[in-house]
């Protein structure tokens, strides 16, 4: 069974592991328990019986834990992040004091000791207040990068939604259009042919079911792609006598298999009738298809540019500056292969106006 590789040039979210999702706690985590339990356990170490060590080393711990979670859950996102600065601080030096006198307090009951206001407990709270002052710094460290990691997240997704929709959007301006331009020719075939009328109804059945349903996924196999453009041709052969030469070639190393975005070539070649194509006079289309290289593929579509009312001299007319097809064209290139596609169109050599476009495609792989 074939399954394609996954292909865009878009930005997206990509599936990250436990690790990777919870890197913040897990560090967290680690340094918490390596600040309570490796002092601890070398107190214990020390001496087995010195139980009070280990709760004096323990309570100032638990107050360090409650400034940095008070201010990684609480004080930075409701004040800090709101533009609250004052309240921030304020709320931040009640809590910082209120804790330093609490830890003093339950130390002092632990050893026994009578609460007595000596140089020793006023450096201990200036120790207290440095430490608080570090880890109100490192909260606001960590907070503040998983915000912009988070509003970077958000604005990446609001991207990628803003050009699924832009995708959509000029998809289905492009799909109208081609039932515009096939329900004419068929409508102006039935006067004069009605069972050729009723083989176009057919064909183009078979086309609608392919922009109905094949469309609606990013990427089709080229073999699908070249059987809508060689019934939309043959659809369009229909209404033209044989004043129209109209030739399509395929290089022999155009690999069918390869996958590339729906509907993508069907522009350009509507443009080649709609300005190349006569009953009247001499015209030619001439669609060749080739894999210049190994992930690449180019259609090169020649033709003759008639004039569209007998005033209008031929070279004034271009079909670049009519219709939504090429700029929907650009625009869905520009989306889905920036910077690593190809589209030229003009006047060549031979006085024939040709268009030319190179995209890089998708290979299939075996599961």
């Amino acid at each position: 069974m074939k399954k394609s590789k996954k292909f865009s040039n878009f930005a997206h979210m990509e599936k990250r592991g436990f690790f990777s999702r919870h890197s913040s706690a897990l560090l967290q985590t680690l340094v918490w328990t390596l600040l309570v339990i490796v002092p601890a356990l070398s107190i214990y170490a020390a001496d087995p019986d010195n139980i009070t060590g280990v709760l004096t080393w323990g309570v100032p711990v638990l107050g360090w834990m409650i400034m940095f979670y008070s201010n990684y859950f609480l004080f930075i996102p409701r004040f800090l992040f709101r533009h609250k600065a004052f309240r921030f601080t304020f709320i931040n030096i009640f809590t910082g004091l209120a804790v330093m006198v609490a830890t003093e307090l339950v130390d002092l009951l632990i050893m026994g000791n009578k609460f007595e206001l000596s140089p020793l407990i006023l450096l201990g709270l200036i120790g207290y207040f440095v430490i608080f002052m570090f880890l109100i710094m490192a909260a606001i460290s960590i907070r503040s990068l998983q915000r912009n990691k988070k509003l970077e997240e958000d604005r990446e997704r609001t991207q990628r939604e803003h050009t699924e929709m832009e995708l959509a959007r000029l998809k289905s301006q492009l799909n109208p259009h081609f039932l515009f331009n096939s329900l004419n020719n068929i409508s102006a075939l039935s006067a004069i042919d009605p069972e050729g009328a009723q083989q176009a109804i057919e064909t183009l059945s078979s086309m609608l079911r392919y922009v109905l349903y094949d469309t609606a996924a990013p990427l089709v196999t080229m073999e699908a792609e070249m059987r809508f453009i060689r019934n939309y041709v043959a659809l369009m052969s229909l209404r033209y006598t044989d004043k129209l030469r109209l030739t399509m070639t395929d290089d022999e190393q155009l690999d069918l298999t390869v996958q590339v975005p729906p509907m993508l070539f069907i522009s350009l070649i509507e443009n080649a009738f709609k300005y190349g194509a006569s009953s009247t006079q001499p015209s030619r289309i001439d669609i060749s298809t080739s894999m210049p290289e190994p992930d690449k593929i180019s259609m090169r579509i020649t033709n003759t540019l008639l004039t569209p009312g007998i005033s209008a001299p031929a070279d004034k007319v271009r079909p670049e500056k009519h219709g939504v097809g090429l700029r929907n064209l650009r625009r869905r290139l520009e989306i889905i292969f920036p910077g690593c596609h190809r589209l030229r169109y003009g006047m060549n050599e031979e006085g024939l106006y040709e268009a030319i476009i190179t995209i890089p495609v998708t290979h299939a792989k075996n599961d």
